[in-house]
C-alpha cells in the first residue's frame, strides 16, 4: 500500500501551526498580567515606575487575613484607630465623598482595581535634578461613568474654589485631551489627561510624556490618518524589563522598576568622600552600579508569608572579578553546619568564596595602605605556622553559620535564671566556619589552631586580665578540643577535625552546645522548615524565631525595661507599654528572614526578605 505524502504547502501550514503553538506555550509561561497594557503605555527611559494590581481582590484578602484581625486587636493599634486624627481622616474621607459624588471604595474597586501604574522621568536633556522630574499616572477603569464623575468633580471644586483656572479640551492627530490651566502667579505647571474608550486614563503633568501615551496606545494609532506614526519605545516591551519580571513571583499586589542609570544620574549629585578608604568604596559602588541592567522589586501576600523580592539583572562582564569569582563557586554549605543548638533564636547561614572577599577588601584599602596591608599577611603567615594565608583562605567556606542562642534556662551553681554570663553578654554568639571543603582541611585545621591559640595567649598575657597571669584550659567535648581563658573574656573557639569546623564563641558553654547539636539530626529543623517553604535555593540567609523572641524577651521583661528607660530618660511605665505593644505584634509572626543569591553566571542578584506569618502554623505544633 503507497502511504499518501503531504503537499508541500500543507508542511509548511503544519510548520506554522506548530510554531504559533509553540510561541503560545512559550508567552504562556510568562502569563499577562493586569498592569502589562498600561507599561506599554509607560516611557522606556522613565527612572522609576510603582504598579499595584488587583487590589481590588488583595483589599479582600489582606482585609480577611488573621494577621490583620491580631494587629485590630493590639492595645497601640487599637488606640491609633481610635485617635483624633484617625477620625478626622475618616470624616474628611466621608466630605470629599460627598463633594465628589463617589465614595472611595467605587475608586478602589471601579477606577484602580484591576491596575494603577505610576511613573516618574527625569529630563535628559539637562543636569539631573529632582525637582525636575515629571509624572505619570496610569489606570485602567472597569467603565466610563465613574471616571467621567471623578474628574469632571475634581475639575469643578478646583474652579470653584479658584485653584483651577480652567480646563480646555484640545485635539492631536484625531484624538482629544485635556489640559488644566491654573491661575497666573500660583507657581503650578499644566496637568494633561486623556480618556481612551476601552477605559484607559492616563494624567501628566508633562504635556511630552502624554503625548508619548497617545502615540503608544493602540486606538490612538488606529484612528490616525495617512501614514501610522513610529511608536515610541515602551517599558513594557522592553527586554531589561522583562528580564527582571521573569525572575520576579508571578502574582504581585506591587511592583517597584527602578532604570539604574536614573540611579546613577542622581549619584552623581553626591559628593566624594574625604578619606581615600571611603572613595574607593564608593567607587567600587559606582562600578557595580554601572553594571546593573535594570533593577526591580515585587511586594507578594501569600497564606503563609508576606514577602519582598528584589532583583538586579547585571552585565557580567562589567561585574567585579572578585563578585564574578563568588558568584561561579558552586560549591554547596554543607546541611551539618545548620544542625544549631534548639535554643537558638536567630541564625545566619553565608554562602563565602574567602579568596573573593580578600580579593574585594584588597581593592578597598587605599594605595598608600597596601604596604601595611602586605605586612598583614604576613603577620598571619607567621601566626599559621608558615602558611601562606591565601592557602588557608583558599581552605575555608564555602560556609559559614552564625546564630544567637538564649541565655540558658537552668541557672548554674550561684547564678540566677537568664543571668548575664561571665563574658557580660546575655545572648551567647557562635559562628562556624567550613574548613573542610578545601584541598587541604588539615594544614587549615593546624594553622588555624596555632594562630587563635597564640592569640589567646597573647590576651592571657595583658595586665588586664589576673594581672597578666591568666591561662588557657582545654575542655574536651564531642571529640574536640575547647580552648579558652580561666578568666571571663567573650572568647572561646574550638577546631572539629572530624566535623571539618571552626567554632567560635563568646563563651566556651556556648560553643559546647553548638558541638553537641552537630549529632542530633533534629537540632536546627525549624529554620530549614522555613528555609524549604518561605526562601528555598537560597543559601545566604538571616532567620529570626520570632516565637522564641517573644518568649525569651518576655521572660526578661522586667532587666529589659529597666535599661531602656534608664538609658533614654524615659518612665518604666511608657518603655513597659510599648514593649507590651511590640510583643503583641510579634507574636502574630513565626519568624523574619532576609535572603539572597547570585546566578552563577553573575546576571543576576536575588534578595527576599519577609515575615511568616503563624496562620502557618501546623496543629498541634
Amino acid at each position: 500500500m503507497r502511504i499518501p505524502m503531504p503537499s508541500p504547502r500543507s508542511f509548511r501550514l503544519a510548520i506554522v501551526g506548530l510554531s504559533l503553538a509553540i510561541g503560545t506555550l512559550a508567552r504562556g509561561s510568562e502569563p499577562a498580567r493586569p498592569a502589562d497594557p498600561l507599561l506599554r503605555l509607560v516611557p522606556s527611559d522613565a527612572g522609576l515606575v510603582l504598579t499595584v494590581e488587583g487590589l481590588r481582590d488583595w483589599w479582600r484578602i489582606i482585609g480577611d487575613s488573621r494577621l490583620v484581625d491580631g494587629l485590630g486587636k493590639v492595645p497601640a493599634i487599637q488606640s491609633w484607630l481610635e485617635s483624633g486624627p484617625i477620625r478626622d481622616l475618616k470624616r474628611s474621607a466621608a466630605e470629599i465623598e460627598s463633594a465628589l459624588g463617589v465614595k472611595t471604595s467605587e475608586i478602589r474597586d471601579e477606577l484602580i482595581g484591576d491596575a494603577v501604574v505610576l511613573a516618574l522621568r527625569l529630563p535628559l536633556d539637562r543636569p539631573a535634578d529632582p525637582a525636575e522630574a515629571r509624572g505619570l499616572l496610569l489606570l485602567r477603569a472597569r467603565g466610563p461613568a465613574p471616571l467621567d464623575r471623578l474628574i469632571n468633580a475634581v475639575n469643578d471644586a478646583q474652579m470653584q474654589n479658584g485653584g483651577l483656572a480652567r480646563v480646555e479640551e484640545r485635539e492631536r492627530m484625531g484624538q482629544r485631551y485635556h489640559v488644566r490651566i491654573f491661575p497666573e502667579g500660583s507657581g503650578r505647571p499644566m496637568e494633561w489627561y486623556v480618556r481612551f474608550p476601552d477605559g484607559t486614563f492616563a494624567f501628566s503633568n508633562s504635556q511630552e510624556m502624554i503625548e508619548e501615551v497617545m502615540d503608544r496606545h493602540p486606538a490612538d494609532r488606529g484612528a490616525t490618518p495617512g501614514p501610522s506614526r513610529a511608536r515610541p519605545a515602551a517599558l513594557g516591551d522592553s527586554p531589561r524589563l522583562l528580564a527582571v519580571r521573569r525572575r520576579l513571583p508571578a502574582r504581585p499586589l506591587a511592583c517597584l522598576y527602578v532604570n539604574p542609570r536614573t540611579v546613577e544620574r542622581l549619584l552623581g549629585l553626591v559628593s566624594s568622600p574625604a578619606k581615600p578608604s571611603e572613595a574607593r568604596l564608593q567607587a567600587m559602588i559606582r562600578r557595580h552600579l554601572s553594571a546593573v541592567e535594570y533593577a526591580g522589586a515585587s511586594l507578594v501576600w501569600r497564606t503563609d508569608a508576606i514577602a519582598i523580592d528584589a532583583v538586579e539583572t547585571l552585565d557580567a562582564s562589567r561585574v567585579d572579578g572578585w563578585l564574578r569569582g563568588w558568584a561561579r563557586d558552586g560549591r554547596t554549605i554543607r546541611p551539618m553546619l545548620r544542625r544549631v543548638p534548639n535554643s537558638a533564636v536567630a541564625m545566619a547561614s553565608i554562602h563565602v568564596n574567602f579568596a573573593s572577599v580578600r580579593e574585594a577588601i584588597e581593592a578597598i584599602v587605599p594605595e598608600g595602605d597596601q604596604k601595611r596591608f602586605r605586612n598583614l599577611e604576613i603577620v598571619l603567615t607567621g601566626l599559621l605556622l608558615g602558611n601562606e594565608a591565601m592557602e588557608v583562605v583558599r581552605a575555608l567556606g564555602p560556609g559559614v553559620v552564625a546564630f544567637m542562642d538564649a541565655p540558658p534556662e537552668s541557672p548554674g551553681p550561684g547564678e540566677r535564671s537568664g543571668a548575664i554570663n561571665a563574658s557580660g553578654r546575655l545572648f551567647p554568639m557562635v559562628v562556624v566556619v567550613d574548613i573542610g571543603g578545601g584541598s587541604s582541611p588539615m594544614v587549615a585545621a593546624e594553622s588555624l589552631q596555632n594562630a587563635l591559640k597564640t592569640v589567646l595567649a597573647l590576651v592571657a598575657m595583658d595586665e588586664k586580665h589576673a594581672g597578666g597571669r591568666a591561662s588557657i584550659v582545654s575542655t574536651r567535648v564531642e571529640g574536640a578540643s575547647i580552648l579558652a581563658l580561666d578568666v571571663p573574656i567573650p572568647f572561646a573557639f574550638a577546631v572539629d577535625r572530624a566535623g571539618g569546623r571552626l567554632v567560635l564563641g563568646t563563651s566556651p558553654e556556648a560553643v559546647a552546645r553548638t558541638l553537641e547539636a552537630s549529632t542530633d539530626l533534629e537540632s536546627g529543623a525549624r529554620f530549614r522548615e522555613w528555609q524549604a517553604g518561605a526562601f528555598p535555593g537560597f543559601e545566604t540567609f538571616f532567620c529570626v524565631d520570632m516565637d522564641a523572641l517573644a518568649r525569651l524577651v518576655d521572660r526578661h521583661r522586667d532587666r529589659i525595661v529597666d535599661r531602656l528607660s534608664a538609658r533614654d530618660g524615659r518612665s518604666v511605665g511608657e518603655v513597659g507599654d510599648e514593649m507590651r505593644n511590640a510583643l503583641a505584634v510579634a507574636r502574630l509572626f513565626r519568624a523574619a528572614f532576609v535572603a539572597g543569591r547570585m546566578e552563577s553566571d553573575a546576571s543576576a542578584i536575588h534578595r527576599r526578605l519577609g515575615l511568616i506569618l503563624q496562620e502557618n502554623r501546623r496543629p498541634g505544633s
